[in-house]
C-alpha cells in the first residue's frame, strides 16, 4: 500500500508539472506520432501505438516537456515451458492482447541550437502501467494432454528511467518532422521475489517518426 501511495504522488507530481506550464511562450511544441518499441520480455516484445508530446522551452538552449503513449502487442508466440508443479516440459503458445500506458517527464538540450534543425537529448522519468490478457495453451505431447486458460495480470505505476533522444527539421513555418529512439529501463517488479520468473528489469527502446507542431509567439 505504501509504493502504491508513492506511486500516487509521483503521478500527481508529473501531471501538475504538465498542467502548471505558463502560456507565455515563444516555442511551445506539440507533437505526436506512432510508437514503436522493442523490449527484452517476450510478453511485451514488438509493441506498437502511439505518442503525445507537449513541450514548454526552459531557455534557448532547453526544455521540458511531458508525454502519453499506449501501446499494444497481439502477436501470437510459443515458447517451451518447464512447470515445476509437475516437472513435465510443455509446448507453451500465448495469444495476448497486451497493453502498455506510459506518463513520462523529459528535460531536453538542443545540442545543435540551429533555425531550422535541432538535435535534442536529456534524461526522463516515466511512469508505466503493463496489462497481460493472454490465452495460455499448453501442450503436454508425451501423455497428449491439452490445458488451456486465461491470464489477467495488471501492474500499476511502474517507474521507469531513461534518455530521450530526437532529430527535428523543419518543413514550413511551425511545422517539423522528426525522428526519435529512448532507450529506457522499467522496474517491472520487486528483485529477488521467488515463484516467479517474470524479470525484476525491463529493457525497452522506444522509436517514432512524427510531426512537431511550434506555436509561435
Amino acid at each position: 500500500m505504501k509504493q502504491i501511495e508513492k506511486n500516487k504522488i509521483m503521478l500527481f507530481f508529473m501531471l501538475s508539472i504538465g498542467i502548471s506550464f505558463p502560456i507565455r511562450s515563444s516555442a511551445q511544441s506539440f507533437l505526436i506520432n506512432p510508437a514503436f518499441s522493442k523490449t527484452d520480455y517476450r510478453h511485451f516484445k514488438n509493441l506498437s501505438g502511439y505518442e503525445i508530446s507537449y513541450f514548454h522551452p526552459v531557455n534557448k538552449r532547453s526544455q521540458i516537456g511531458i508525454s502519453f503513449s499506449q501501446s499494444f502487442f497481439q502477436k501470437p508466440f510459443s515458447y517451451l515451458y518447464w512447470s515445476l508443479n509437475d516437472g513435465h516440459a510443455y509446448d507453451r503458445t500465448v495469444q495476448p492482447k497486451n497493453m502498455v500506458n506510459s506518463l513520462s517527464l523529459a528535460f531536453e538540450a538542443d545540442l545543435l541550437q540551429k533555425k531550422n534543425t535541432s538535435l535534442f537529448l536529456g534524461p526522463m522519468i516515466s511512469l508505466n502501467n503493463l496489462e497481460r490478457k493472454e490465452t495460455i495453451i499448453d501442450i503436454l505431447k508425451e501423455k497428449n494432454t491439452i490445458n488451456a486458460y486465461t491470464l489477467k495480470e495488471t501492474k500499476i505505476n511502474k517507474m521507469g528511467v531513461g534518455l530521450k533522444f530526437s532529430f527535428q527539421q523543419r518543413l514550413y513555418k511551425h511545422l517539423w518532422i522528426f525522428g526519435k529512439v529512448d532507450p529506457s529501463v522499467i522496474f517491472y517488479r520487486k528483485p529477488n521475489l521467488v515463484g516467479t520468473s517474470d524479470p525484476s528489469i525491463i529493457s525497452v527502446t522506444n522509436y517514432g517518426i512524427g510531426i512537431n507542431y511550434n506555436i509561435k509567439k
